[in-house]
């Protein structure tokens, strides 16, 4: 299982954000994101809850609890859910 604070590096690499950037975007210090990325610290529920919004993903996601990846998709017209539902379900059936 990888750990919160690889995850995090991870997800933050594939999106070719710095530290500096996750750190504006969820509200904490540099150092913070580089304490949690190394497994230093352990950030508190608020800032998981930060990560998950800034990534898009589930707070159990990020700790380990699902391996399910899920999409924030509030403030989201129906019509423009379906339509990111339809785009998911064809991109499985590749």
């Amino acid at each position: 299982m990888m750990e919160l604070g690889q995850k995090i590096r991870d997800m933050r690499e594939s999106r070719e954000w710095s530290q500096a950037e996750l750190a504006r975007r969820v509200g904490v210090t540099k150092s913070a994101i580089s304490t949690y990325e190394l497994g230093i610290r352990t950030p508190s529920a608020d800032v998981v809850y930060a990560f998950a919004k800034a990534f898009g993903v589930s707070s159990d996601y990020l700790l380990g609890l699902t391996k399910r990846r899920a999409v924030e998709l509030d403030g989201l017209s129906e019509r423009d859910e379906a339509l990111i539902r339809e785009l998911v379900n064809s991109l499985k059936e590749k």
